[in-house]
């Protein structure tokens, strides 16, 4: 049996993205920002970040967010086709 005396390599973090922002006029865009805000003076940072998650999967049901989505990630699909 073999143990290990060296260290693994470095782990590698990216910078933390923006959190999402609400669809405009969309009522429950509008909710899970007001509880992010809460959440955030509570200082209770996992609702944070499921209001976060939310949000980010949220506007997938607004059509004029879906076509943004799909113009913006149209440079890098062309990128890098297999992803």
């Amino acid at each position: 049996m073999s143990s290990r005396t060296t260290m693994g390599p470095p782990v590698c973090l990216d910078v933390p993205r923006r959190p999402p922002e609400p669809a405009p006029g969309c009522d429950v865009c509008v909710a899970l920002a007001k509880q992010r805000t809460v959440a955030r003076g509570l200082s209770d940072l996992s609702a944070v970040s499921d209001c976060n998650v939310e949000l980010a999967a949220h506007p997938e049901k607004h059509p004029m967010a879906r076509q943004r989505i799909a113009e913006l990630t149209a440079p890098a699909r062309a990128e890098n086709p297999g992803a």
